[in-house]
């Protein structure tokens, strides 16, 4: 039988709207409907840091939140910022401005490679958010540069849900799409 134990977790002021644990279970990154984000250490449930983050395209749970492989660092995505942080000393590391999207999603890979994805224009110049759109993935790289690995243009109306399996080892998602004047559910 697995134990149950039961943590909470005190220091956002609104209600919860994502929550992320490192892979070793020892941190909790959660983003609130302010955009407040906070990290916890999850066997004392110690908050550690929060930070006011910039508002994204639409509602809050819609961010990206993940861990590196080690702990070390934090990154959250919304709208049209990603940004990196060093867990120990809250500072941020990077920041990347992105074409204005949602359904943000966020992985690092076994190696740290920190990858991002979210539904946004096809015009990547775009200052709002807009149609056509395209789901797009990309690796955020610690220069601040961006590459872009992959454009999903069948799910070009609309993304309900998408999510990085903790490795980023692959990417699940659902959502609409029109090819020939015809919608189909991908």
């Amino acid at each position: 039988a697995l134990p149950i134990c039961s943590h909470t977790l005190r220091g956002l002021s609104h209600q919860i709207t994502g929550v992320c644990f490192s892979g070793n279970a020892r941190l909790i990154g959660a983003v609130a409907s302010d955009w407040q984000v906070g990290i916890w250490e999850s066997s004392r449930s110690q908050l550690l840091h929060v930070f006011n983050m910039p508002r994204g395209v639409v509602t809050a749970d819609n961010a990206g939140l993940a861990f590196s492989p080690d702990s070390s660092q934090f990154a959250f995505m919304a709208g049209t910022n990603a940004m990196l942080f060093d867990v120990a000393s809250g500072r941020l590391k990077q920041n990347w401005r992105l074409p204005p999207g949602y359904v943000e999603g966020l992985a690092f890979d076994s190696t740290g490679r920190l990858f991002a994805s979210h539904l946004e224009p096809t015009n990547a110049a775009a200052a709002d958010f807009s149609r056509p759109t395209i789901f797009r993935v990309r690796e955020l790289l610690a220069s601040g540069a961006m590459t872009d690995l992959l454009d999903l243009p069948e799910f070009n109306l609309q993304v309900h849900a998408a999510g990085w399996a903790q490795d980023a080892s692959f990417l699940v998602l659902e959502g609409v799409g029109i090819q020939g004047g015809a919608t189909s559910r991908c």
